[in-house]
């Protein structure tokens, strides 16, 4: 693992740079800008497709110009409108623009994650990708245990402070990774590429059938960031500062658990990681719905991280041994493409549910979204059978015949 070393630094400081202020959005246009939630959720939905849009265009121009070269460049215009977003909320210019400059930070950055996904790719074998998105998973969840405690103290103070700190940690990772992570990537001879060319891993049946149950996952997955925190604040009437810690326990969890859970798990195929932390989501934001203090949401927080430590690594895993090598990153960055939709739905359908289901029964949103679990746990469960154990995350063993050497 340690060629990861230059990437494993680069993701705890930009996650945890990203987790200071992005989760703390929706609640800052919410109470500070007095928009409805419903439509806070709709604002949210347009910038994460965006950011699905970024990550099926970021994987496809890797595979063409080289991991590296996308990385940085991502990470560059990323900190530039990310230090105009601090500057927009120091003049308190109308919600409109932030709502503009969110979407366009949220298209930029996110090309940075299956590229990085890909670099990865290319150096490892199928059987230890897993292990070292694991590992990788573990400084994400570094940053954001770091991240969400600060961020939610500063956020009772100075939202400029929290996104102007977000853009300095962002303009940290662009050097870094111009200066130490080397570029040794699997791209094609063509530097030119076409839109429609993305589509056409969709002719392969077996991922086009993945990427369906991923959508429905990512739905549920995506209701932590911002369905949750508006939920507790509003529902369970805990703080910006407790909703900083919920989301730290979170990191916090992952980074004690993945590794140990990896090393357990790489027994297992990954679609069953992915059936069984599908199940685990889907229990965890049931309870939820249930909670009435910071502790019943820590108990659930606790949960929905059993469910990520199985699910994170396995994601991006599945789709890199499906994939041929030459158009790796295209794969990949259609894996994102469907995670971040499902990301997209899940605040639209989340706020949509919170204006108006959860102000009869609390509950009731949580458990209808929990759903989404279920059914992406039956669909990870049935692709089994369409994919070789080498694929499946096994490491299969050739057997020579006697007299054959």
């Amino acid at each position: 693992m340690k060629k990861l070393w230059p990437l494993f630094v680069c993701l705890v400081v930009l996650v945890g740079g990203i987790a200071l202020s992005f989760p703390f959005f929706a609640l800052y246009l919410h109470h500070h800008k007095g928009i409805p939630m419903g439509w806070v959720g709709f604002f949210l939905f347009l910038s994460v497709v965006a950011g699905a849009c970024s990550s099926a265009i970021g994987g496809e121009l890797s595979d063409h110009w080289g991991r590296k070269r996308v990385m940085v460049f991502s990470l560059f215009l990323s900190c530039v409108v990310t230090l105009g977003m601090a500057f927009a909320i120091w003049k308190n210019v109308p919600a409109g623009w932030l709502i503009l400059i969110h979407i366009v930070r949220s298209f930029l950055g996110q090309a940075f994650d299956p590229t990085a996904r890909g670099w990865v790719a290319d150096q490892f074998p199928s059987h230890q990708r897993a292990r070292a998105y694991s590992f990788l998973r573990t400084a994400h969840n570094l940053g954001w245990a770091i991240g969400p405690a600060l961020g939610g103290f500063l956020a009772e103070s100075s939202y400029f402070l929290l996104f102007l700190l977000t853009g300095t940690c962002i303009f940290f990772c662009w050097i870094w990774i111009l200066m130490a992570l080397p570029d040794q990537s699997i791209v094609g001879t063509q530097m030119h590429w076409r839109l429609r060319e993305m589509w056409l891993s969709l002719k392969d049946p077996r991922f086009s059938s993945y990427l369906i149950y991923v959508f429905f996952l990512g739905a549920l997955m995506g209701q932590l960031i911002t369905t949750f925190s508006v939920h507790a604040f509003d529902f369970v009437h805990v703080s910006e500062r407790q909703i900083g810690l919920l989301f730290s326990l979170n990191g916090a969890c992952v980074v004690c658990l993945q590794v140990l859970a990896t090393r357990f798990l790489t027994r297992w195929r990954l679609t069953h990681c992915l059936a069984w932390g599908s199940l685990i989501y889907a229990v965890g934001f049931c309870g939820v719905g249930f909670a009435t203090t910071f502790w019943h949401l820590a108990i659930a927080v606790i949960i929905v991280t059993l469910g990520e430590v199985s699910v994170s690594p396995s994601l991006p895993t599945l789709a890199a041994n499906l994939a041929p090598a030459p158009i790796r990153g295209r794969y990949i960055g259609m894996q994102g493409l469907a995670h971040m939709l499902g990301w997209a739905m899940g605040p639209l359908v989340g706020g949509w549910g919170l204006q108006t289901l959860s102000v009869v029964y609390p509950w009731l949103t949580w458990v209808l979204l929990s759903c989404l679990g279920v059914a992406a746990a039956r669909g990870f469960w049935t692709l089994q059978k369409d994919i070789q154990e080498s694929e499946d995350g096994l490491l299969v063993e050739v057997v020579v015949p006697q007299g054959a050497v």
